[in-house]
């Protein structure tokens, strides 16, 4: 036992640590300056917050929830940390490491003078409001990989200046000083000037890079601002075709000021490309966006369409512009997510939400039954849609609609019997694993809930009672809550009470936002102030889109409050 204490001691003695500090300080520095010690100070300086409050908030993301996801970016991170101690440790072999001290620092310096603005720029747009790329994570990754220039840019300069100490130190004789590389020893002066050198190269290399990178960003703003006016967007449209800039181009595409002439130019021009069948220039981005462009011309559209990229098929989908005949094919989609999302056009027929009723997709059907509704058409319009109710079996929506009329109607059995059924298809259920049956039992339930809705908003005692009983009942209550937003929007004045005061009932704040949507739509004032105040709450901000959906539906009938809310939200998150 004392004979491995005393070599434990030998191998972790401080006098060990402080000969070796030039390449184990790097390291330390690598496991300890993760992303989310830079997401801490963001969320202080950007975010706004208290250290009491920013503190919980580190757990929520993704390195500190395991070990694995600790260990996972620091295999990342650590890469230039590691690269600067394997340098250091080499010079420590040919120069005495008291000298390295400038070396060390000069590579710290470089590595955190990138590695931090540019893992600051990930966190900041969960907090200044701007734009968030979807895989904006995958930026770390790569970050530390193009840290590595600024890091031997700094320690060059940083062994410059360790040279030139070598130089002028004193004590030691002309020979002495002198440094062996490989049979010959080098003056420290000239492999100073040549550190000092290589330093200038990779910073002026490195300067001019960055200029570049921030001229381009500079390029994809003006494109994608609408407050570029028509000659400057025409230089761009110049600029970007003699270069090929497809970024640039896809831009001014998406741009919602940008003509109908100049689409139908940059479309011709992504054809160009798409015949080339050059890889790094494919025309994709450019499609997309112009799928999404709503002042598209319609025959461009009609090609978008016909596209075998079913994300762009879906975007045109969804466009007020693509003809009624082309959303009547699109129906008929391979992809189950262009036929969910051809529903949420305002364009759509109802020829095409009667097909879309009866597909085979349980999500598509939902999707088609909430569009039906949303366009205000009825369902004794059609005399297919409740055929056979009477007779539906159970575990089939005709079955739940029917068990809703008969609440309507006052059969307090039927009542007990939706609670029963609702509690049977959420029963033992695993929410991370059968993603299918929560998205059958959605459909299912919402069958029910609907009508319940649409009737208490009619004023239907029934339907109403129904619902404030089934708002205290597990498993209901959500459903309870989204039926209870349809009432509110139909008039009811109770179920509005209810959702305002939600705390009271047990509602979460997400469900009775959702809920609330539909009366702010409807232009209900006191739905409208409460998602207008939702808006001011930097902590709800997964609300917000959410909230500002339905203050849209208020602010397009006029409503003042919801236009000022939302002009309010857009200059706080796009100065």
């Amino acid at each position: 036992m004392r004979k491995l204490k005393r070599r434990w001691e030998a191998i972790f003695s401080m006098k060990r640590v402080l000969n070796n500090w030039h390449w184990l300080l790097p390291i330390f520095l690598g496991l300890v300056v993760t992303e989310d010690v830079v997401h801490f100070f963001v969320m202080l300086e950007v975010g706004g917050l208290s250290v009491r409050q920013a503190v919980p908030k580190l757990f929520e993301y993704f390195s500190w929830r395991s070990v694995f996801g600790y260990l996972f970016s620091t295999v990342f991170r650590i890469v230039p940390f590691a690269l600067l101690a394997i340098i250091t440790g080499l010079l420590g072999l040919k120069i005495r490491r008291d000298f390295l001290v400038f070396t060390v620092i000069g590579g710290l310096v470089g590595i955190f003078l990138f590695y931090i603005p540019a893992t600051a720029s990930v966190w900041r747009p969960l907090y200044d409001g701007s734009r968030m790329s979807s895989t904006a994570v995958i930026a770390f990754l790569f970050i530390p990989f193009c840290t590595v220039p600024y890091m031997l840019a700094g320690t060059a300069g940083g062994l410059a200046v360790t040279l030139f100490l070598v130089e002028l130190e004193g004590r030691l004789s002309k020979d002495e000083r002198r440094i062996l590389i490989g049979d010959r020893k080098i003056p420290p002066a000239f492999l100073a000037l040549g550190c000092l050198g290589v330093s200038l190269l990779l910073g002026l290399t490195l300067a001019k890079a960055t200029r570049i990178t921030e001229a381009k960003q500079a390029l994809l703003v003006e494109a994608r601002s609408p407050q570029t006016n028509p000659s400057r967007q025409q230089d761009l449209y110049v600029q970007a075709t003699n270069s090929c800039d497809v970024k640039v181009l896809a831009e001014l595409a998406k741009n919602p000021q940008t003509p109908p002439s100049r689409l139908e130019e940059i479309y011709q021009f992504s054809q160009t490309l798409d015949e080339k069948g050059e890889v790094s220039r494919q025309p994709y981005r450019i499609l997309y966006s112009l799928a999404q462009n709503h002042n598209t011309p319609s025959w461009i559209l009609v090609k978008l369409a016909g596209r075998s990229e079913s994300s762009i098929r879906l975007v045109a989908g969804t466009n007020p512009n693509t003809p009624v005949v082309i959303l009547g094919k699109l129906v008929t989609d391979q992809d189950n997510l262009v036929r969910t999302w051809l529903s949420t056009n305002p364009k759509t027929t109802k020829e095409v939400l009667l097909q879309l009723q009866s597909d085979k997709d349980p999500l598509v059907r939902n999707y088609a039954a909430t569009a039906w509704k949303r366009h205000g058409f009825r369902d004794d319009e059609d005399p297919s849609y409740f055929s056979h109710l009477a007779d539906s079996p159970p575990g089939t929506s005709g079955y739940m609609k029917k068990l809703a009329l008969d609440i309507s109607e006052g059969k307090q059995e039927a009542v007990d019997q939706l609670i029963k059924v609702v509690q049977e298809l959420y029963r033992g259920i695993d929410y991370n694993t059968e993603k299918k049956r929560l998205l059958d039992n959605y459909v299912l339930v919402n069958a029910a809930f609907d009508i319940l809705g649409e009737q208490a908003g009619k004023g239907n005692l029934n339907a109403m009672d129904a619902l404030k009983r089934m708002a205290g009942v597990d498993h209901v209550r959500g459903c309870s809550v989204h039926a209870l937003g349809g009432a509110a929007a139909g008039g009811n004045l109770e179920a509005l009470e209810m959702l305002l005061d939600y705390k009271q009932h047990g509602f979460l704040l997400s469900s009775t936002a959702i809920a609330l949507a539909q009366a702010a739509a409807a232009n209900n004032d006191r739905a409208v102030e409460f998602l207008a105040d939702l808006l001011e709450q930097p902590k709800q901000k997964p609300l917000w889109l959410v909230a500002s959906r339905g203050l849209e539906g208020a602010a397009k009938k006029g409503n003042a409050k919801a236009k000022a809310a939302l002009e309010k939200n857009e200059r706080a998150n796009h100065p």
